[in-house]
């Protein structure tokens, strides 16, 4: 396993998460009423709202309840999601068990969930092992028992097996999905705003109503971090520690990752802390160096564009 394993990579899974989604009010009503007619993707973005209380007042409780009932959906995606909130203790006790169970529950689909089973598999005892397989059989019995009072509903909405028209309004390509892009793609264009620059990198990332494409990625979240975005930041330090759409460059991955910390320390410096010190200390003087360089670019960036140049 490499130095920086797949749990150590938080910044993927943090921007996955949406813990900096901009979320409107009349964003998170639409989606409301999309999650409570069933869809599991409209879940998982009201479950965003409600953890960020963007468009919605913060309600961990609220959160945790949509994640859930997208991953009792067989939702992939919300169920990694859940495990990551679990392994690192994020709004939720940190509970390795729960983690292991909700990652082997999305694995072999998901490549993160499966990478994150890889790596508890080596740290837990063979007995938390066996208890995260208990676990998740519970898990899916639970599954089950829910998509079974969905079949028997009256407005005959049917499990995801059960009917391929169904598939359509769930997953990446969702109706959902594809109308997030391009309301964000939409204001990234036209505004310029740094949240929306940002989400649209996330969309084209994940393939998240648009097909992946790391470059475009790459670019949209350029446009925010020179805004000072943080959670951009820390995207593009991991972009250019990976290789995602950009020539891998560890002392500029450590530059922005700095970047993030120093701009939102109350959501990132721990992260950031836990990547950088793992860094040969070479790569971090120089990171260092360059993260005060960045900085003065993006001021200067931003005082013109305040100046109207």
């Amino acid at each position: 396993m490499s130095a920086l394993s797949a749990p150590s990579f938080r910044w993927a899974f943090l921007f996955l998460l949406g813990l900096l989604v901009g979320c409107s009010k009349s964003d998170f009503e639409r989606f409301r009423e999309e999650a409570e007619k069933g869809n599991a993707d409209a879940q998982v973005f009201v479950g965003n709202c409600y953890a960020l209380g963007d468009g919605v007042s913060k309600d961990i409780r609220q959160a945790m309840s949509w994640y859930h009932k997208a991953a009792m959906q067989g939702h992939a995606q919300a169920q990694c999601d859940l495990g990551v909130r679990y392994l690192y203790g994020l709004d939720v006790a940190k509970d390795e068990i729960e983690a292991y169970a909700y990652f082997a529950l999305a694995g072999p689909s998901n490549e993160q969930a499966s990478k994150n089973l890889a790596f508890l598999q080596n740290q837990l005892s063979g007995d938390n092992r066996l208890l995260g397989l208990k676990r998740k059989k519970e898990l899916q019995d639970e599954m089950a028992a829910s998509r079974a009072r969905k079949a028997e509903r009256p407005d005959g909405q049917l499990p995801q097996s059960s009917s391929g028209s169904q598939k359509e309004k769930s997953g990446k390509n969702s109706e959902v999905y594809r109308a997030e892009f391009a309301a964000y793609k939409a204001k990234a264009e036209l505004q310029g705003d740094a949240s929306a620059q940002y989400q649209t990198g996330v969309c084209y990332f994940n393939g998240y109503g648009v097909t992946v494409d790391e470059v475009e990625s790459f670019k949209w979240y350029s446009k925010a971090a020179e805004q000072g975005h943080a959670g951009a930041q820390l995207a593009l330090g991991g972009c250019y520690y990976a290789g995602k759409g950009v020539a891998k460059d560890e002392i500029e991955a450590y530059a922005y990752w700095s970047l993030a910390a120093a701009n939102y320390p109350a959501m990132f410096a721990e992260t950031v802390a836990e990547l950088q010190n793992k860094m040969p200390t070479d790569i971090r003087l120089l990171g260092q160096k360059r993260s005060k360089e960045l900085q003065k670019e993006i001021e200067a960036k931003m005082a013109a564009k305040k100046a109207g140049k």
